[in-house]
């Protein structure tokens, strides 16, 4: 039995078959047409899903926005903590010729 049509998922497929048959027939509409009352559920459908995938570019861009912010911090703590060991350094290397001059 061949899998029923995607517009008319309730009916059985000849059930299916014989309704599209008849208003082809009658030059309603063709084969591959949804039937007028689908036309409202599969807009507003495609409505939602663009709704959805708008939101849901939102979501990515914002993330990215927040990984650049969080980069920029890192990398300005990973330069507060190189002039820290830097100034260490110096410090221990004064250290180190007072301990030689004694």
């Amino acid at each position: 039995m061949p899998p029923t049509p995607r517009y008319f998922p309730h009916f059985h497929w000849g059930q299916t078959a014989s309704i599209n048959a008849e208003r082809t027939c009658a030059g309603d509409v063709s084969f591959e047409t949804p039937a007028p009352e689908w036309d409202g559920v599969l807009s507003e459908r495609a409505h939602a899903a663009e709704d959805a995938l708008y939101k849901l570019g939102g979501l990515f861009s914002n993330l990215d926005e927040r990984r650049g912010s969080e980069t920029r911090e890192l990398h300005s703590n990973i330069e507060s903590l190189e002039n820290v060991v830097e100034v260490k350094r110096e410090q221990l290397s004064a250290l180190e010729k007072d301990v030689d001059e004694e």
